[in-house]
């Protein structure tokens, strides 16, 4: 989704993943392993400085069935 950041009202994207898309997967306990491993990646990718890498502008926020997170567009 696009968005607009507050505080400086520069341009970001935010990106959503809705936890139920995992319980499709026919394995079990994947909703939580698809999370856990988006939680984790999300920290490696707030840590990574580079032109070429995705910025996180925000980081993650999570509910019962979603998680999200905003970046540069």
């Amino acid at each position: 989704f696009e968005a607009v950041r507050t505080e400086d009202k520069k341009e970001a994207s935010v990106f959503l993943f809705e936890k139920r898309i995992a319980d499709k997967l026919h394995k079990p306990r994947r909703r939580e392993v698809v999370a856990e491993t988006l939680r984790k990646d999300l920290c490696y990718l707030e840590q990574l400085k580079h032109p070429k890498i995705l910025t996180v502008l925000h980081g993650i926020e999570e509910c019962h069935d979603s998680l999200a997170f905003a970046a540069e567009p």
